[in-house]
């Protein structure tokens, strides 16, 4: 919501001659009889001519529309006049009937000043503060609650970014719009669009070369690029922000950014240098800085293969207290370096620990490094308390090779899980098991759907066929391969699926250099 007020604030508030004021408050009196006899007037003057209505204070109203081109322009001053009657006025002029209006809002009192604006906005201006919204359709103004509160984050971004949008188009060169660049790029930020994002600041330093936005400007466009890992064009955002003085908000955070690309780009010892100068220029002035400036040194560190003085700073650090976010960053850089000294238990350790930390894609490779590490080490139970994790955290599958060679070192019975699924199901298990190299476990299920491949489904033959036939060839060769796909062959419909029947045993031949019969298999015999 405070998004839309923002934008709203940049599209009609702060703009030169278009909105002096809106204010709302309830009447002590409606004067009903005055607005009448001013509407009668109205409608006995010719349509050209604007309309002038008194307001409760004696002020009149003030209304015209003009075309202009597609837009629909609308000029209304007023002071301290019924809701009902600008409406009306505005509707009438417009050639609309007002619908909607409840009587409880129809003598809400607005003062307005909005010169030659489109009909949209002035609707936006004059119905907002009473908690309304106007919806145009043929003939009609209809009046309806605002219900805004009830939309989610994204629709709320997405109406902001289109009020944004249509005042920087409107007035492109207004100061306002500097700042309006800005918001839309942290909008699309927040949307997950960086690309878009980088856009609008680079349009607001392209568009104001004096704006007192450019620090901030050059600062977001560099955190944008670091988050694209376009480490070069990063720094250099980062020394523009930076500028020349300290005195600037922007200063510090562009000096830590400038340092994290310098060691992205290989060059710990500079990005070491540039934190120690920028302690001598300015200590930290918040535990955050702090924070940000140790984890730069401790991934140095880490790059520099130093890895106690990593394992140091990191220690110092989590004493001193850290946020979530940068909690789970020196956890990470703690498996980090456990791993660098060998302490493969402790970075096991560690890694799970980080995985529990976070989320997504980031949590998946903990949950895998720590599993990897236990069954490196030999600790097959530790794959398994790792592996019940991951499946807590809904990665179930993510581990199942490792935790199915984990059982079977140990002589735990192992669950394959395909009593209850489909052919289908049956199928995808059994092609991830080859890939993974699982015979063992594909084999059997193969052989059954083979057995009985005159009741699955014709759709599944050919893949079932060829995992059949990939098997096969791992166990027991080529031939018993081939005998598969040319048995499946003329049960297969799609001259497509065919087509993958004949490449797989091509490539089997080739494989086996037996190129002459390669190529009548290209051809369909084999």
């Amino acid at each position: 919501m405070k998004l839309a007020l923002a934008a709203l604030a940049l599209a009609g508030l702060t703009l030169p001659a278009a909105f002096h004021g809106l204010s709302l408050a309830a009447p002590a009196v409606v004067r009903a009889d005055a607005e009448a006899e001013a509407e009668d007037e109205a409608e006995s003057a010719p349509d050209e001519a604007p309309l002038e209505h008194a307001g409760s204070d004696g002020e009149p109203l003030y209304v015209w529309l003009e075309q202009v081109g597609a837009e629909t322009q609308v000029t209304v001053r007023g002071r301290n006049v019924s809701l009902e009657t600008v409406l009306k006025e505005i509707a009438r002029r417009d050639q609309r009937i007002v619908e909607g209006l409840s009587a409880t809002r129809r003598g809400v009192l607005v003062s307005i000043e909005l010169e030659e604006r489109p009909i949209e906005e002035v609707l936006e201006y004059v119905l907002g503060g009473a908690g309304l919204v106007a919806e145009l359709s043929p003939g009609l103004l209809i009046v309806r609650e605002d219900d805004s509160s009830q939309l989610t984050v994204e629709r709320l971004r997405e109406r902001a970014m289109a009020l944004y949008l249509r005042a920087t188009t409107r007035y492109p060169g207004h100061a306002s719009t500097e700042r309006g660049r800005l918001s839309q790029g942290e909008i699309e930020e927040d949307r997950g669009n960086p690309t878009a994002a980088l856009e609008q600041y680079q349009t607001l330093l392209e568009t104001f070369s004096g704006s007192p936005y450019r620090p901030e400007a050059y600062l977001r466009s560099g955190l944008v690029l670091e988050e694209l890992e376009r480490w070069a064009e990063a720094a250099q955002q980062f020394r523009q922000a930076s500028g020349d003085t300290e005195f600037t908000p922007e200063y510090i955070p562009a000096r830590i950014g400038l340092a994290r690309c310098q060691m992205e780009m290989g060059n710990p010892d500079m990005a070491l240098l540039m934190i120690e100068s920028l302690d001598d220029a300015v200590p930290p002035r918040s535990r955050q800085d702090q924070a940000e400036r140790g984890l730069v040194r401790a991934r140095c560190q880490l790059q520099r293969e130093m890895f106690v003085e990593c394992l140091g700073i990191v220690d110092q650090l989590e004493r001193a207290g850290l946020s979530d976010a940068d909690s789970a960053e020196a956890m990470r850089l703690r498996a980090q370096a456990f791993e660098g000294l060998h302490y493969y238990p402790e970075a096991g350790r560690a890694w799970l620990v980080h995985a529990r930390m976070t989320d997504g894609a980031i949590r998946d490779v903990s949950f895998e490094r720590a599993a990897a590490i236990a069954m490196d080490d030999g600790d097959h139970i530790g794959v398994l308390f790792v592996a019940a994790e991951c499946e807590k955290a809904g990665s179930g599958a993510l581990l199942g090779p490792m935790a199915r060679s984990a059982r079977r070192a140990l002589g735990l019975p192992i669950d394959l899980g395909v009593d209850d699924a489909t052919d289908s199901e049956r199928i995808k298990i059994c092609e991830e098991w080859l890939e993974e190299g699982e015979l063992t476990f594909a084999k059997p299920v193969l052989a059954d759907l083979h057995a009985r491949r005159a009741t699955v489904h014709p759709s599944l033959r050919q893949r079932a066929a060829l995992a059949w036939g990939r098997c096969l060839y791992l166990e027991a060769g080529v031939e018993a391969a081939l005998s598969v796909l040319r048995d499946a062959r003329p049960n297969i419909e799609e001259p497509a699926e065919r087509l993958a029947l004949d490449l797989m045993a091509a490539e089997m031949l080739e494989a086996e250099r037996q190129f002459a019969r390669a190529v009548e298999a290209y051809e369909g015999r084999y």
